[in-house]
């Protein structure tokens, strides 16, 4: 006779928690099946630089710059390093004085640089006793090649008049726009960048209470402007770090909307066709960018900061590539929380602003002596040349598979 098989209350509860993870399991599994396709909507690839580089350095021999080319100058140093380095990537360097015009130097770099001293700037000629910032950027832009990549050293000090100093300011500020404005608009791949530097200074500034004996610490500037896309190129060969850690501070402005890009699984594998298969489990994808025509330092490019990005996508990681043969110089991780919220995806670049560097090193009256005078307004007017330019930004469509 068969006996009925009694089962303890203990045993149900078993039997429905085990059902019951089945039934999740299942769901889970179900749900994780969820595929989505991620596209960038204008892939764009690496045109090649192909053009022959040629230099234009400058170096301004008024006699506020007299205190930088005593012997054993940062300021010479720091600059010969620099220029020696670029010099290998261009087809030509030309080494020239400025002041009320361009003085062009016939010296190889090794002479020209072991000859920078007060005498080889007075001897030079020019106008020594005033220097016009604005003046000087009109006669470089005109000596300015299709290929030309310019190079300006100098204090970069306005020089105060008697008149009333805001005027002043905001009259080379706007001179400044216009000019940059005015060569922009027929050189679409234009791009600046400024470098604020330190170098041990023995001479005369010359502000408007008299000239005053200094032996300090003095900021200098050195202004990269060209095509950026050759500026670029430099800056991939030639990192800020081979200035030995002398530069102080950077900004950069370029006329860039877009840079090569692709996007990638984050195993390493990059799209063929500009577009990865995530899953709802795991929205980690990769965007692959060559974010050297954007001129910015490494400092901005790495801080997770300096992007927007749309609502459900976050920037985690910003890794920079190390092999300067890569078509790409930055991989971006992006993380998507939520693919059925999301909708018109992108990653941008915020757009340029005036750094805070740029109010600390400013000096309004022409007395703070280790300042620079106006430095903000010079500033202020290369960026407001940029500001109709829209900020790099890459865009994605995301489609349920």
């Amino acid at each position: 006779m068969k006996r009925k098989r009694k089962f303890s209350k203990i045993a149900y509860i078993v039997g429905f928690i085990s059902m019951m993870g089945t039934s999740l399991t299942l769901s889970s599994c179900f749900f994780s099946s969820k595929k989505y396709e991620v596209k960038v909507v204008d892939q764009s690839i690496l045109a090649p630089v192909d053009k022959n580089i040629e230099l234009n350095v400058y170096i301004e021999n008024s006699g506020s710059m007299n205190g930088y080319v005593v012997p054993g100058s940062d300021f010479t140093d720091d600059l010969y390093r620099y220029i020696s380095r670029i010099s290998r990537y261009s087809s030509k360097t030309n080494l020239n004085y400025i002041n009320s015009k361009i003085i062009p130097i016939a010296q190889n770099q090794a002479t020209f640089f072991q000859n920078l001293s007060a005498s080889s700037f007075k001897s030079a000629g020019g106008n020594k006793e005033y220097s016009d910032i604005v003046t000087m950027m009109k006669a470089m832009l005109a000596a300015a090649k299709n290929n030309t990549v310019s190079i300006f050293a100098s204090d970069c000090i306005l020089d105060l008049d008697k008149g009333d100093p805001s005027i002043f300011f905001k009259q080379k500020q706007t001179t400044l726009t216009e000019t940059i404005t005015d060569y922009r608009a027929k050189h679409s791949d234009f791009g600046m960048r400024v470098l604020c530097l330190q170098s041990n200074f023995s001479g005369f500034l010359f502000p408007v209470s008299g000239p005053v004996k200094i032996n300090n610490k003095r900021p200098y500037y050195i202004w990269i402007f060209g095509p950026q896309s050759l500026i670029g190129k430099l800056m991939k060969n030639v990192p800020d770090t081979d200035m030995n850690g002398h530069i102080l501070h950077s900004v950069a402005y370029s006329s860039a909307t877009t840079v090569p890009n692709t996007i990638g699984r984050d195993n390493g594998s990059i799209s063929n066709d500009g577009s990865v298969i995530v899953k709802n489990n795991d929205m980690n994808f990769d965007l692959y960018l060559d974010l050297t025509n954007t001129l910015k330092d490494e400092t901005v490019l790495n801080n997770t900061a300096s992007y927007e990005v749309s609502p459900y996508l976050t920037v985690e990681k910003i890794s920079k590539i190390q092999n300067t043969k890569s078509k790409y110089s930055h991989i971006l991780k992006l993380n998507l929380r939520s693919a059925s919220n999301a909708s018109n995806l992108f990653v941008g670049m915020k757009k340029n602003n005036v750094p805070s560097w740029v109010n600390e090193q400013n000096d309004e009256t022409g007395n703070k002596l280790k300042t620079t005078c106006g430095i903000k307004y010079l500033i202020t007017g290369i960026k407001e040349a940029f500001d109709g330019v829209d900020p790099v930004t890459v865009n994605f469509k995301l489609n349920k598979k």
